[in-house]
């Protein structure tokens, strides 16, 4: 399950790293963000119960307090 995870802070990181937030001096109060669609994250497949894997690894980084997040409207919980 936390292969998700993994994979999950990686993407975050690599568009934080992309994003020019972390140049030295540059300070920033944009948020990085990541959607969890087909398109952006493909294991993220509608009708897959592998969906339910990446929900509970999302909410499990949140409990850890390393990201947060929210659902799509209709698609809460």
């Amino acid at each position: 399950m936390m292969e998700h995870g993994t994979a999950i802070l990686n993407r975050l990181l690599d568009r934080y790293e992309r994003s020019g937030h972390c140049l030295p001096g540059r300070t920033s109060n944009q948020r990085v963000s990541l959607s969890l669609s087909q398109g952006k994250y493909p294991p993220y497949r509608e009708n897959d119960p592998a969906v339910m894997e990446i929900n509970e690894s999302v909410r499990a980084l949140g409990e850890e307090g390393l990201v947060s997040y929210t659902w799509r409207k209709g698609y809460e919980g």
